[in-house]
């Protein structure tokens, strides 16, 4: 009889603590956390006919961010470019306009111009549309000391090697 009570003791508090909130968000975590946050990381990234797009006096000292073009440019245009960026659907005329892929790991080297999100140091993933809106920045690599953590230091700054971006061409100083 007291084995009886004993067990039903055991399967009653063994119900409770799997009807608590925190252990179900806990096995929850642990069951899908890191297959949500690999997913997320995967489907970040610009469409094709996405390009990062700014203004200022030199390419290296602009900041850019995604847009589509809308109108080319040409003479007629003073060689700018028309584009509605993603962001918030706003036009604007820009003199950069440039491709660009998500850094291979061949690309990863000291003296290298990459472009970073700002305000993204040390953050392993960033959602899609986020990544999308972000404000770019192009910036050399300073250190590749800490590569084999997936981190890579841009202009003093490290950055998982995800979330960078590799000019199509190269950046004109």
């Amino acid at each position: 009889m007291k084995r009886i009570a004993m067990l039903g003791m055991v399967l009653a508090g063994l119900a409770m603590l799997l009807s608590c909130s925190t252990m179900s968000d806990l096995v929850s975590q642990a069951a899908g956390g890191a297959a949500t946050k690999a997913a997320v990381a995967e489907v970040a990234d610009f469409k094709t006919d996405e390009l990062l797009c700014g203004n200022a006096d030199s390419m290296m000292d602009a900041y850019y961010y995604l847009a589509k073009v809308t109108k080319p440019a040409s003479a007629a245009t003073k060689n700018q470019t028309e584009v509605i960026y993603v962001k918030d659907g706003s036009k604007e005329w820009v003199v950069y306009v440039l491709k660009s892929h998500k850094v291979k790991k061949a690309e990863l080297e000291v003296g290298a111009v990459l472009f970073y999100p700002t305000g993204w140091a040390e953050y392993d993933t960033i959602g899609a549309e986020e990544y999308r809106k972000a404000t770019w920045a192009p910036g050399r690599v300073t250190s590749t000391d800490d590569l084999f953590k997936g981190l890579v230091e841009v202009r003093g700054e490290k950055f998982y090697t995800q979330l960078l971006r590799a000019p199509d061409e190269p950046i004109e100083e």
